[in-house]
Order: structure tokens, then C-alpha cells, then sequence
């Protein structure tokens, strides 16, 4: 079974951009960005994980789109392709004909919108996803300031 970085090795920069344009043609104004980072993960040193990568054609009534995902292994937790760090997502193993249906040039390109979702670089990446977890302590605060300050607003009549 082929990892994510063989598919990133296998391919040149000229075919992934044209994948990219082909499916996210939105994304022209980025493509420096994706070069980068593009570059950069074919420098990494892939962490190897029994995770691997799936994709699936998805169909609705306004649009066709390939759905990118991490099929677990065991029990393990999964997370978002965007939120791990990049020499695990390099470490991904591709599914089972996954290669042969969609090529190394699909799979690098989806991939590669995939895991800069959250920017271009893993700190820029780290960065937004530090928002998410914020401390708990934090969101109690906000509570009791929201509690504090009751008394400037009109009470509903509305008895839970």
C-alpha cells in the first residue's frame, strides 16, 4: 500500500495545479501558496500511520465534488485531514484502488486543499486551530461576565 507521500513524489507541481484548478477553480488567487506548500511536503519526512486516505464522489442537486477523508484504524480517534501535522498527513496510507481510480495528480491535488484549509503553513494551521480549543476557564469567564452584566438588559418574561 502506497503512503500520501509517494503520490506527492510521483507527480509534478504542473499536473496538481491543473487538478486543483479543475476542482476548486476558486482557488487560482492561492496557487503560489499551494506551490509552497506543495514543495515543502515533498522535503518531509513522512511519519508512517495505519490511517489512510479515502475519497468518495459526492453528488448533490447544486454541485459535484470529491469528498476527502481519514478512514481510522481500530478505534482510533480521527480527525480532520486540516488538523493534523504534516509528516503524519505524508504518512497516510492511500485506500485500496484509490490510486488507480482517481491518480497520484487527483489525490495530491485534493490532499493539498485539504490539509492548507486552515492556511499555508503548519503555523498559520496551528495557529487558527488554538482558537478552537479554547480553555475552559476562559468560556466560564465569558459566562459570568455575560451574568454580571444582566442587569443592563430587559429580563424575558419566560420561566424555564
Amino acid at each position: 500500500m502506497k503512503m500520501l507521500y509517494d503520490c506527492f513524489i510521483t507527480c509534478t507541481w504542473a499536473e496538481v495545479k491543473e487538478k486543483i484548478l479543475q476542482y476548486y477553480p476558486d482557488q487560482k488567487s492561492n496557487l503560489r501558496g499551494y506551490f509552497k506548500v506543495f514543495n515543502s511536503a515533498r522535503a518531509l519526512s513522512p511519519i508512517a500511520t495505519k490511517q489512510q486516505v479515502g475519497m468518495e464522489a459526492v453528488e448533490d442537486k447544486s454541485s459535484k465534488y470529491i469528498h476527502v477523508f481519514i478512514i481510522p484504524f481500530a478505534d482510533e480517534v480521527v480527525y480532520a485531514m486540516a488538523s493534523l501535522p504534516w509528516q503524519v498527513i505524508m504518512g497516510l496510507q492511500v485506500a485500496d484502488g484509490l490510486f488507480e481510480q482517481y491518480g497520484a495528480a487527483t489525490i495530491t491535488g485534493l490532499c493539498l486543499y485539504e490539509m492548507t484549509f486552515f492556511g499555508f503553513s503548519e503555523g498559520a494551521v496551528n495557529k487558527c486551530l488554538s482558537g478552537f480549543s479554547r480553555p475552559v476557564h476562559k468560556w466560564e469567564r465569558s459566562r459570568h461576565i455575560f451574568k454580571s452584566n444582566k442587569r443592563y438588559f430587559k429580563k424575558p418574561r419566560i420561566r424555564w
